[in-house]
């Protein structure tokens, strides 16, 4: 899977303590994913040991690309 981390992306994630390979991790093996706004999918994971959950915002691109349009923690989705 072909990974592009966007600038504001990359801002959020050095504010947030967030790392690549929890991106990563997220993007490849997320406990859920769902429809954001804008065409946007959210995808969503639980890390070990944390209480938040990490949550991609992404555009879908060509050949299966995610566009990493930011992240953040947050209570877990209950789709």
């Amino acid at each position: 899977m072909r990974i592009s981390i966007l600038p504001h992306a990359r801002r959020r994630m050095e504010e947030r303590g967030i790392r690549e390979d929890e991106v990563r991790a997220t993007l490849e093996r997320p406990d859920v994913e769902y429809r954001g706004s804008a065409g946007r999918v959210v995808a969503e994971r639980m890390p070990p040991g944390r209480s938040l959950a990490t949550k991609v915002i992404y555009n879908p691109g060509l050949e299966g690309e995610r566009v990493v349009v930011t992240v953040e923690r947050g209570r877990p989705s209950r789709r």
